[in-house]
């Protein structure tokens, strides 16, 4: 469709890519991992995420192949990796940290992190 408004043309929806994608993920306080939430002290954590890998996407270019980037979300803050040129499989090996201040054990049990293979 095409734009014709004032301002900026809005920004082309993004596609959803199907296939696999791998993340570790680890919540640190003060350098130190936490394995659980029974103990656990408030304070401020860090959640660490490292976007390993993905495979079995979907081609959405006219070559074949995609760009996939990999867009992670924990709460209201957004990170995002670099994006990986004509590819189906990719690795990135990308660790994003998100801040979590004033953490609770109660807190800690309902953190989700959401992710979204995008080209």
């Amino acid at each position: 469709p095409s734009w014709t408004g004032p301002g900026r043309r809005p920004a082309a929806p993004r596609a959803r890519l199907p296939g696999t994608a791998e993340l570790f993920a680890s919540l640190v306080q003060s350098q130190r991992q936490v394995t659980g939430t029974d103990g656990m002290e408030a304070g401020d954590y860090t959640l660490r995420v490292t976007v390993i890998e993905a495979y079995g996407l979907a081609a959405k270019d006219k070559s074949g192949t995609s760009d996939p980037y990999v867009v992670a979300s924990v709460g209201t803050e957004r990170q995002r990796t670099h994006v990986v040129r004509r590819a189906l499989s990719c690795t990135w090996g990308t660790t994003m940290a998100f801040e979590l201040p004033n953490m609770t054990a109660g807190r800690a049990e309902l953190l989700s992190i959401r992710f979204k293979v995008r080209d």
